[in-house]
């Protein structure tokens, strides 16, 4: 597993490690506890920054934008940061908003995880 998920006051945050990919977000995703503290909470952060890599391409967006797509119908609203690990990685978080079709998904980008807290 290349993620762990620590469960804050008020939002997740979820930390990814070594080698990302597509398999990784659907295990995330597969996670009752991780979708119960999602519906519960509403708010994560994503942690990209200590991942050695980070593959996911645009077949891999898709599948993660219906992933969230589906979930929206039983989380109305949900506020999530992504921090990235590569310029690349911004233009891939940018795509994923403006994707999700629910108006009460917030999708933002931060630098650091100080800054994903002051936009949660």
């Amino acid at each position: 597993m290349s993620y762990s998920v620590i469960l804050e006051d008020d939002h997740m945050y979820v930390k990814f490690t070594g080698v990302v990919d597509v398999l990784d977000m659907v295990r995330l995703t597969a996670n009752q506890e991780y979708i119960d503290n999602m519906r519960r909470l509403q708010k994560a952060i994503y942690d990209f920054r200590l991942s050695e890599e980070v593959s996911l391409g645009e077949a891999d967006l898709k599948e993660i934008v219906l992933m969230s797509n589906l979930e929206s119908n039983f989380t109305e609203s949900a506020n999530i940061v992504v921090i990235p690990r590569t310029p690349e990685g911004h233009a891939f978080v940018a795509a994923y908003a403006q994707a999700i079709k629910s108006p009460e998904w917030n999708v933002q980008v931060a630098q650091n995880y100080e800054e994903a807290l002051s936009k949660i």
